[in-house]
């Protein structure tokens, strides 16, 4: 049996290959707009609910009220106690806004036992984004402290 010698191939099979994952990419690049817009929804999220129950953990060790202070008008949120700042102030980023809170003037306060002083939520959307869950993240805390996220 002989061998021809021709191994590899040819310049016109690798472009057509190229071609193909190029096509590929294009389909797939405006799904990812979205993708990014969830990720960003779903990490402020996160990061609110957990800033919640560090504020929670916060009261219980200083043995004084602490509360998240959320202002939707400047699309910003941070922990403080009466007299300091513990966690400064953190801006949402572009596309992700506070869109209601039901907590009395915007803080979500945890009094020295670590129960809330009040029930409320905090809901987030995406910019230009249908109003259903899947671009509405919502984060609740209630009388007895707990604080959880819902779709």
């Amino acid at each position: 049996m002989k061998c021809s010698g021709n191994k590899g191939f040819s310049l016109l099979e690798l472009m057509v290959v190229v071609v193909i994952i190029g096509i590929l990419a294009a389909a797939a690049i405006p799904g990812m707009g979205g993708w990014q817009a969830k990720r960003q929804l779903n990490s402020e999220a996160r990061i609110i609910a957990s800033l919640l129950q560090q504020a929670r953990s916060e009261a219980v060790s200083r043995n004084r009220d602490v509360w998240l202070e959320i202002s939707p008008a400047s699309e910003s949120y941070l922990m403080r106690t009466a007299t300091s700042v513990l966690v400064s102030a953190r801006t949402l980023p572009d596309g992700v806004d506070i869109v209601a809170t039901t907590f009395d003037s915007n803080r979500a306060t945890f009094n020295s036992r670590g129960f809330a002083t009040g029930s409320g939520i905090v809901t987030l959307h995406v910019d230009g984004r249908p109003n259903d869950s899947n671009w509405t993240r919502t984060i609740s805390v209630t009388l007895g402290g707990s604080v959880s996220i819902e779709p």
